[in-house]
């Protein structure tokens, strides 16, 4: 299956990322306070998390994402930030030898090759704040075409969390609601939310004339703590 291009979708997908923001927004309003003044976002894209940080002063704002265009669409000043920092390298390469007072992953993690090392990496003075995609996500679809979810249980995502962090789960069932099916096909095709995957030309043409729903569902870990 081919893979999905933040590069090549950039503009496509801040317009379809309305989830990726809600998602954000939580995550930021849970984990945010006034004590945090250094932020490091692990997949910053377009700038989802950065835009709902205009009620705290922050000194220093660190994004990674590995595509240059979709940081391209980020924010570069801010009244309320002293300094926004982006690079464009892949986070999973970061070595997280620089001091902040929250390390925050929204909608970003499920992308990791190997999500432990990222977690293996991180100082014991980091607070965290991750939300995460699981393999419940999009699952009417996943039965509808006999396929199965690239994306890690719930209860694995936990049990790699414990490992190294202390702090709180929710998790959350959104429902994304859509007019007709070119607009949930394009939905699928632009937000990126297929946990890397795209669609092949059959899936999406079974989907277009046979696919019986008009939603789709995504299941979203959150965890809010420290690293042990």
């Amino acid at each position: 299956m081919k893979l999905f291009s933040f590069n090549k979708q950039a503009s496509n997908y801040v317009y379809y990322s309305s989830l990726q923001n809600k998602i954000a927004k939580y995550l930021t309003t849970n984990a945010m306070n006034v004590d945090i003044h250094r932020v490091l976002d692990l997949g910053a894209g377009s700038g989802n998390v950065i835009r709902n940080l205009i009620d705290y002063k922050i000194d220093y704002f660190l994004g990674i994402d590995n595509s240059i265009n979709m940081l391209s669409l980020h924010p570069k000043k801010m009244d309320n930030i002293s300094h926004i920092e982006l690079r464009s390298i892949d986070f999973e390469n970061y070595c997280f030898n620089e001091d902040f007072d929250l390390i925050i992953a929204s909608s970003s993690l499920h992308w990791a090759k190997d999500i432990e090392s990222i977690f293996f990496k991180m100082k014991s003075n980091y607070n965290v704040a991750f939300s995460i995609f699981t393999n419940k996500s999009l699952e009417s679809l996943h039965s509808f075409l006999d396929s199965t979810s690239p994306l890690k249980s719930c209860d694995e995502i936990k049990s790699i969390i414990n490992k190294y962090f202390i702090g709180e789960f929710e998790t959350i069932i959104y429902k994304e609601n859509f007019d007709d099916r070119d607009s949930l096909l394009n939905h699928l095709k632009y937000s990126g939310l297929l946990g890397g995957s795209n669609i092949s030309f059959s899936s999406k043409k079974r989907l277009k004339f046979e696919f019986p729903n008009l939603f789709l569902e995504y299941e979203v870990l959150f965890f809010i703590g420290k690293v042990r």
